[in-house]
């Protein structure tokens, strides 16, 4: 039975690479955005960017402060340039200065705890202006 869902050019689900060093709020966000589009995760830098380079997904869902030596905007800044163009993004975070750094880099945020609604908003939001600026 073929997935329901979004579809991105040529009826391809977009593809959504979350990238969440917690395991319970990244099946969370999983199970969250299927109706949006297969989704895959990353907990960490390395992971995040092994996954950009197998998929080249749709759109990011960066948390802003990750474990270990690199944070979201780190990982943002290393894909941006892998790509030489600046990739849908939406950065997650728990802390006041995420929106500051979202606009540093031109993306939109979502402040934990988020609801549903506020997620999916701007999940959509990204891919509609990702497939609106870069039409498959």
């Amino acid at each position: 039975m073929p997935a329901l869902g979004r579809r991105s050019g040529k009826g391809r689900r977009p593809q959504i690479l979350v990238v969440e060093d917690d395991t319970q709020l990244a099946g969370f966000v999983v199970e969250i955005l299927a109706t949006e589009g297969d989704v895959y995760v990353a907990h960490g830098a390395e992971q995040a960017l092994a996954q950009w380079e197998e998929r080249r997904p749709d759109l990011l869902l960066i948390d802003l402060q990750l474990t270990g030596d690199s944070d979201g905007i780190d990982i943002y800044q290393e894909i941006r340039r892998r790509l030489g163009a600046r990739p849908a993004a939406v950065v997650v975070s728990g802390t006041y200065h995420a929106e500051a750094a979202a606009r540093a880099i031109g993306v939109a945020v979502v402040r934990k705890p988020f609801g549903l609604d506020e997620l999916l908003s701007q999940v959509r939001r990204a891919l509609k202006d990702s497939t609106t600026a870069h039409p498959a």
